[in-house]
Order: C-alpha cells, then structure tokens, then sequence
C-alpha cells in the first residue's frame, strides 16, 4: 500500500513540474529601486539591463547590482525618459520629452536634442537603421551616422509605439487606433476597419505575419499577415507593454499590475490572466530574456521579476559584415553572428555553423567570443565571389548552455570586393557598430 501512495504522489509531482502545466520553477519578486516612476526597460542579457524613468532616471543592472547612471541623472534639462533601445554589445539609445536623446557607444553617454516633440518609443533593425516615434506624428530615423525627420509627416496625432520585423516592414501605432506602415520606400495609414478607437500603446511581434497591438482600454489586436481583429479585451484595464519569446510565449501588462500571458496552459493556447499576488504598481514596460526571465517595470520605482526554467531557443539577434561603398564585402573580414544569450561551446564548430560558395564548402575557422554571445566566421576567400555563411538550426544544430536549440537554419549571402589595383593598399573596414555615431 505504502508503494502505491508513492507511486501516485510521484505522479502527481510529475504532472505539476511537466511543461503542459506550466514552469515547475515559477517565482515572482517585487524591489523598489527608486523612488521614480518606471517607463521602459531593455537589456542584452540577465546581467546587462537598463531601466529607464520619470526626471532623467536610468539605472543599469550588471548581474549583481542595480545602479543610478549618475551622468544623465546630473543633465538637463530635466525630462521624463520614455524609450529604451539598443543592439548588443553596443549602442544603446534612451528617449524622452522635448526629443531628448542620450546615446551610449559603449564608453560613454552622449546627450543629443533631436526635435521639440516628446520621443515616446523607439525602434530598429540595425544599429545603422534606427526610429524613434512621439508626440504630434514625430518620427524620425537614424542611418548610422545621423538623425532625421521623416518627411511629410504622416499623421498629426500623437504616436505611442513602434515596431518591425525588418527594415522594409515597420508598424507605428498611436492616438485612436491610428497604425501606419513602412514597405521600405514610404508609409501608408492602415485602416483597422473601426475595430477600435482606443489608443494603440504598444506593438510587438514574432514576425510580420504574426503581430499584437494593445490599447488603451485593454483590447488586444492580432494581425495574421492579412487581417487585424480583436483577439482579447480586458475590462477596460489599460494594457501598457507586450514582450515575448515566440508565438507561443506572450506577454501583455499594464494599469493595476495586470499580467496576461499567451501560452498553452494545458488546456488551451490564448490569453490567460497570471497576474501574482503580490502587492503590484501599474506596469508601463516589459522586457524578458531568452534565460526565462521577465522583469517588468513599474510606477514608483518598482520591479517584478518573474523566474521560469529556461526553455527558450536563442535567437540571431544580427549579423554582421563590413562592405565597402558598392556594398560588397572586404576579403579580410570575418561574418559575425551575434546571439541573444551564452551559446554551449561545445555545439560551435565548422560542422554547425559553415561556409559555402555556391555547393563547394569552404574550409573556415568558427571562434566563439569570450563572453559566450556571438562568433565569428573566417574562411580562404577569393576576390569577386559569392559566398553564403549559415548557421545550423535544429537538433543537429548550435544551442545555448540550457540545451535549447536554435530553431532554424541562418544564412547571411555576400559577395567579396573585387580585387584592388596595384598599389592602392589593403582593403579594411571598420565594424558598422564603431561607424554608428550620432
């Protein structure tokens, strides 16, 4: 009998850690860090993360302790910092009122006045191709070297948030529903055919034929690649920010720490209300990790942390080539692929990440960088050649130190520089991160 009891405890204890029931691991934790409110949050990694606030508030996180970034704190004027971007391992951009912008390149921030309007997101696809969003239809856009406004202007109406899949497929939502495209050569306005007029407050997705829009009276939008419907509504409770993994890993968050997450919950994959019992402020901006973590980023100062175990597949956050001014690649430069977490070293070889003119491969070293997040690829390239540099996905494919594997192949193609003449020097160039400077 006393076996049998065991047995079913075992069971049960199997059935409530097994992933259809959710994360065995789940905790959530609440600090206040400052006595501002919170607006937007981004990191690179669980130890590489800033939060951005009310009267010139930024604090950073290096994977032990939060701390006051004394050098903005001390600036002026004194504005309230709406946006966080960045593209790992540098540059890292924060936006507010009166079209503040503080720029960091990676050893040092740099205050910059873009426009009069207040700059309430921020977005891009590159480090060479940035936008920021605000108030009165603002939008502007950054090319590596510097800013300028999108002309004509689109709309009059405030704009609350910005996102894309690419360069050429960037959604800017705002002011009573207003939504507007970028093909890559101009933008149109997007009718949602009188699904909502509430506020659009923020976007995110998975890829362009899978978005989400929340508004600002809790309604949540969907679009399928040709189509926007309501897909939630929440009582009227404003929903501030969204942020998730995959298609099937979504959060949303707002007014009166109200937390829902789109996921199977054993039962059914939708929207599901996970709001913890703890003592919550309104939430204005979410931000997880492909560790399991998710930090959302309150009023007065405060932050939730929510733990999970970790199975979220990394991700190639961007490559990276140096070209010259006809866009072709110079023959010493390695292809960089950057993650967006530690990849296991023992899954980073010449078998899992390749190198190939046409169907010939081509002999490569793969060096993975110190800090476990990006690898460079070198090969015997020949002048005025195409190549293209793939990185495995799949079981057979590249990891991160929890085993989750990349989800699929990654391939960046590029033709080589031809061969210079006689006497004009070596070909270099610089890394297109250290060229983009405001």
């Amino acid at each position: 009998m006393r076996a049998y009891y065991y047995t079913i405890l075992t069971a049960l204890l199997i059935l409530i850690c097994s992933p259809i029931s959710g994360f065995c691991a789940d905790t959530w934790k609440t600090d206040t860090l400052v006595g501002e409110d919170f607006n937007a949050i981004w990191g690179s990694t669980d130890e590489d993360i800033f939060v951005a606030g009310t009267r010139n508030t930024l604090l950073y996180y290096n994977g032990s302790s939060w701390e006051l970034v004394s050098q903005i704190k001390n600036s002026t004027p004194l504005v309230d910092l709406m946006s966080l971007w960045g593209a790992p391992p540098v540059p890292v951009l924060c936006a507010g009122e009166q079209g503040v912008l503080f720029f960091n390149d990676g050893m040092r921030w740099l205050n910059f006045s873009l426009t009069l309007s207040d700059i309430n997101a921020l977005w891009g696809s590159s480090p060479t191709n940035v936008y920021a969003a605000g108030s009165y239809g603002t939008i502007l856009s950054f090319n590596g070297t510097s800013w300028s406004l999108v002309t004509p202007a689109i709309t009059s109406v405030d704009l609350y948030c910005i996102w894309g899949s690419s360069a050429d497929d960037i959604l800017v939502g705002g002011y009573l529903g207003k939504l507007f495209h970028y093909n890559g050569l101009e933008w149109e306005s997007i009718s949602l055919d009188g699904l909502t007029s509430q506020d659009l407050r923020t976007i995110w997705g998975s890829s362009g034929s899978n978005v989400y829009a929340t508004g600002s009276y809790g309604d949540i939008l969907h679009y399928d690649g040709s189509t926007w419907k309501i897909v939630a509504t929440n009582n009227g409770i404003r929903l501030n920010t969204l942020w998730g993994s995959a298609d099937d890993d979504i959060f949303a968050a707002g007014n009166n720490g109200k937390i829902l997450h789109y996921y199977d919950d054993g039962v059914s994959l939708g929207w599901h209300d996970i709001t913890p019992s703890l003592s919550i402020n309104d939430i204005n901006a979410a931000w997880g990790t492909t560790s399991g973590m998710v930090y959302f980023a309150c009023k007065n100062g405060q932050l939730l942390t929510y733990k999970r175990a970790d199975r979220i597949p990394p991700v190639i956050s961007y490559s990276e080539l140096s070209k010259d001014n006809d866009g072709k690649v110079y023959i010493s430069t390695p292809v960089t692929f950057y993650f967006s977490e530690k990849m296991d070293a023992s899954t980073i070889n010449s078998t899992t990440i390749t190198l190939k003119s046409g169907s010939t491969t081509v002999p490569g070293t793969v060096t993975l960088s110190q800090d476990g997040m990006s690898v460079a690829l070198r090969g015997n390239l020949a002048f005025s050649t195409a190549y293209t540099a793939t990185v495995t996905g799949g079981s057979n494919g590249v990891k991160d130190i929890s085993v989750n594997a990349l989800r699929s192949d990654y391939s960046v193609s590029f033709t080589i520089e031809a061969q210079p003449d006689k006497g004009s020097g070596t070909s270099n160039g610089g890394c297109f991160i250290s060229s983009a400077r405001l």
